[in-house]
């Protein structure tokens, strides 16, 4: 009964942010793989986190 109302929802999108989170870094690995340069690969990683917390922001507005 002490349960909050979006337990289960904060567990859903909880894994759906991971899921993401997953397929980023493993593309961020890839092109580290293909490119040495690390200046290009900090921005391709402060843009995939940018939008992961702008996606996770608009699914708490829900």
């Amino acid at each position: 009964m002490g349960e909050e109302p979006l337990g289960m929802g904060a567990q859903v999108v909880a894994g759906i942010t991971d899921n993401m989170w997953n397929k980023a870094t493993s593309c961020i690995r890839k092109l580290r793989l293909r490119r040495g340069r690390k200046r290009k690969l900090k921005i391709v990683y402060n843009m995939t986190k940018a939008k992961l917390s702008y996606i996770l922001a608009l699914r708490w507005r829900l």
